[in-house]
């Protein structure tokens, strides 16, 4: 079916404009990707957690998703310049699109893991993870392979894009993407489940800080520090130890956990730069970045897909671009969120930024 190569919402440059800034942001996410894998495989106290082996799963899926974008950009550009036509190879979407979905999945399953970990104080064994995981993974990538190979794609009308679209003449097409629109919500549900849990969990921990300091406010001193000591609520985070369980969940440095030691008694004027709270409250406002950098990546783009497959009728070339560009920020994000959040990865990645910025000026200047 012969497709219009642009219309008068789109054009040539407009086309260039998003093939370059897709390919210069797929571009800084690989050297970020390849950077935290690289650090992770150099220094055997990173790994071998179940946050480290979520950013390793995540990490590998970029990798491969920021290779296709590369590529996709590059058919983008070149069609800005009409040098190919606008109709393009359905594997490299496809391929996005999969990366997409187990991208979204490791970051799920981190979030059950420290779910389970942080409220429910279990854990589960890495063997158990690895099969849990293998499952839809197998299933996403199976599914795919499947549609590709037997060429039950639906093109948009713009012919800018070759995404699976949803085609009701077509049953397979239509299995494919109802099946894995169903999983992406349950699995923003799973995750919004789990990081809000967390979050009010760390709020109600707070407000029991605060009464401790307010009681030790009102008594007056140490003297009443040492009385209500026994009312302590056993709140201090737990900052440690990543190397010393294979349970611990490495994306955050500081969990609150009721297993820990007890608050340390403070003097009333401290408490208001209690910095115990001051890291809860940064636990608390990292978790609610994830949620959101997720919400715009992915609700807005299934809400119109659903759109689609409802209605029939497919969104305009310029959406179908902006789409494109929101999952290029999505795998741009995802190695910030985990460099940000995982302490001692983010201080090896500053060491051996700076490593290299010293061969490379030396390179440089000699």
């Amino acid at each position: 079916m012969a497709k219009p190569e642009f219309t008068t919402e789109i054009n040539g440059p407009m086309v260039i404009g998003f093939g370059v800034v897709m390919c210069a942001i797929a571009v800084l996410a690989f050297v970020f990707n390849s950077s935290i894998l690289y650090v992770l495989s150099k220094r055997k106290k990173l790994r071998g957690t179940t946050g480290s082996n979520f950013i390793i799963f995540n990490s590998c899926i970029d990798l491969i998703f920021d290779v296709c974008i590369c590529i996709y950009s590059l058919i983008l550009i070149c069609s800005g310049f009409r040098l190919v036509r606008t109709q393009l190879c359905p594997a490299f979407t496809g391929l996005m699109f999969c990366c997409l979905l187990l991208n979204l999945l490791g970051v799920t399953f981190l979030g059950v893991a420290r779910y389970l970990a942080i409220i429910k104080k279990k854990t589960l064994s890495q063997t158990t993870w690895a099969l849990i995981l293998i499952l839809p993974c197998s299933w996403v990538i199976g599914t795919t392979a499947f549609m590709f190979g037997t060429d039950h794609w639906a093109y948009t009308s713009s012919g800018v894009m070759c995404f699976p679209k949803p085609d009701k003449s077509n049953p397979y097409n239509l299995f494919f993407y109802i099946s894995l629109t169903i999983w992406a919500f349950f699995e923003l549900c799973t995750l919004t489940f789990c990081y809000s849990s967390i979050i009010f969990y760390n709020e109600k921990n707070v407000a029991k800080m605060k009464e401790y300091d307010s009681q030790l406010n009102s008594s007056g001193g140490s003297n009443a520090s040492s009385s209500n000591n026994n009312n302590n609520p056993a709140l201090i985070l737990n900052q440690d130890h990543e190397e010393k369980a294979s349970d611990a969940i490495t994306i955050t440095e500081s969990i609150p956990t009721s297993e820990s030691h007890e608050l340390t008694p403070h003097n009333a004027e401290q408490h208001h730069s209690n910095p115990q709270i001051k890291n809860l409250r940064l636990v608390s406002l990292k978790l609610m970045s994830i949620l959101v950098i997720y919400y715009l990546s992915y609700i807005p783009f299934v809400i119109y897909e659903l759109v689609e497959l409802t209605t029939g009728k497919y969104k305009s070339p310029l959406m179908d671009l902006v789409f494109d560009l929101s999952k290029t920020l999505c795998t741009f994000t995802c190695p910030l969120i985990s460099i940000y959040l995982h302490k001692p990865l983010k201080l090896e990645l500053i060491f051996f930024a700076k490593k290299v910025g010293l061969k490379s000026a030396k390179i440089l200047f000699n």
